[in-house]
């Protein structure tokens, strides 16, 4: 279910514990993304003790050459894909069967879950929160994994900015 939600999100995914909803979309609609969160913290429940299959990230070629993080793809075992990605302080994240390949010129594939030792790890947590505090970044994205290490990703509206980092984490 596609949800807007202006204040505070804890509980389950799906929508079950919501707190200061603002609007609930039209059914119509609801089938396009399965979490819109907007300026508050989300706890993605869904996925705690769910062992990661693959994990993916696109990235965006920016005009110096560089590559930015823009979406990212989770593959839980025995379950289906997961797109996400952050845009103007909103996680957005969708459920789907299957991966769908948006390679191209400007976009670039990277397996983070082969190339950080992620895939077969469980995940311990998923937690949307804004980040008032962090001086370059309004907005972060934590997904905590059993083995000690977290992945980051950070967001920032002005400049557009998301940076990536996997690190140890303290549990």
């Amino acid at each position: 279910m596609l949800y807007l939600v202006s204040g505070s999100f804890r509980g389950n995914a799906r929508g079950k514990e919501l707190v200061g909803l603002s609007q609930v979309m039209a059914p119509a609609r609801m089938a396009a993304m399965g979490i819109h969160l907007q300026h508050f913290e989300a706890d993605v429940t869904e996925l705690q003790g769910a062992t990661c299959e693959r994990f993916l990230s696109m990235k965006s070629k920016e005009a110096d050459g560089s590559f930015m993080p823009s979406v990212f793809w989770l593959k839980i075992y025995g379950g289906a894909w997961h797109r996400f990605f952050i845009d103007a302080w909103v996680l957005f994240w969708d459920e789907r069967e299957e991966y769908e390949n948006e390679s191209d010129f400007d976009f670039v594939l990277f397996d983070l879950g082969s190339e950080h030792g992620l895939d077969g790890i469980k995940i311990v947590s998923v937690i949307m929160e804004q980040t008032p505090e962090v001086a370059d970044f309004e907005s972060c994205l934590t997904l905590l994994f059993a083995d000690g290490r977290a992945c980051i990703i950070q967001y920032s509206e002005e400049p557009r900015r998301v940076d990536l980092s996997i690190a140890d984490a303290f549990i």
